[in-house]
């Protein structure tokens, strides 16, 4: 995978934040499920149930992810497409250590039988020092992320993300800077024996895990707007019925998500 220029930049005065950028291509990667959850908790089933309850959204918490989640009915077909809107925010470091901070935004849609994804959004650093670097990137498949360096972005920017399945094995990502105009679109095909069964389709604040933790960044706010998903039987779906995920590290709410109507969440730094 090609580096981010500006993120290496970002940790270069740092060896230790050499270090872990180096991991984050394979064992930071963005995660197609939240990493404490098991593989049917979220999960709608397609059973008799009242309108009430099917609209009711369901609350959870998970150690990397905040936002919210739409599962399939079983009975309802896959998920087609998704798409969001945010904008990228300013961060703070938190100056709880002299390491570079971590965030990231995207839209995706995920299964859980091959932990497949199809992802878009942004990555941000922030240094001790308060110098910010900001990366797009999309993700296909098990693929590990690809990052834009040409596809420039800042703080305050409003990003579009429009995630689509063309098939079990192919898709495209999309990602639309509103405020300078720039659009850039990637096909992806999956590797052999690789599928994407589209359970999830997913507005997420991430925070990185994997082989260890890295440090979460002050983000202060992260509103998803225009947030939909069309499914393979052509029904449109807004956050009605979405999973809100909070985020809590240790006993302790650092990430709260709050859906504000049915195509807006709000997740918010909890200091």
């Amino acid at each position: 995978m090609k580096l981010s220029v500006a993120f290496v930049a970002a940790i270069a005065s740092s060896v230790l934040a050499i270090g872990i950028r180096a991991q984050v291509h394979g064992n930071y990667q963005h995660l197609s499920q939240p990493s404490t959850q098991d593989s049917t908790a979220l999960r709608v089933q397609c059973r008799s149930i009242t309108r009430d309850a099917e609209n009711a959204n369901q609350v959870v918490t998970r150690d990397n992810w905040a936002g919210g989640m739409l599962s399939k009915k079983l009975c309802a077909g896959n998920f087609a497409s998704a798409t969001g809107r945010f904008t990228i925010p300013i961060p703070k470091h938190t100056g709880a250590s002299n390491d570079t901070e971590w965030g990231s935004a995207w839209v995706g849609i995920s299964d859980y039988t091959f932990e497949s994804q199809l992802q878009g959004g942004v990555d941000w650093t922030v240094e001790r020092s308060g110098k910010v670097s900001y990366t797009a990137w999309y993700e296909g498949f098990r693929y590990e992320p690809s990052y834009l360096d040409d596809f420039n972005v800042t703080g305050g920017d409003e990003i579009q993300v429009d995630i689509t399945t063309t098939s079990t094995t192919t898709g495209n990502v999309r990602l639309i800077n509103i405020s300078t105009g720039n659009d850039i679109s990637m096909d992806v095909t999956s590797p052999p024996d690789t599928f994407l069964t589209s359970d999830n389709a997913e507005w997420i604040m991430e925070y990185f895990s994997g082989g260890g933790r890295l440090a979460l960044a002050d983000f202060g706010r992260v509103v998803f707007t225009n947030a939909s998903a069309k499914m393979s039987t052509g029904r449109v779906e807004d956050l009605r019925g979405a999973t809100i995920i909070k985020m809590v590290l240790d006993d302790k709410l650092v990430a709260d998500s709050v859906i504000d109507s049915l195509s807006q969440i709000a997740i918010k730094y909890v200091k």
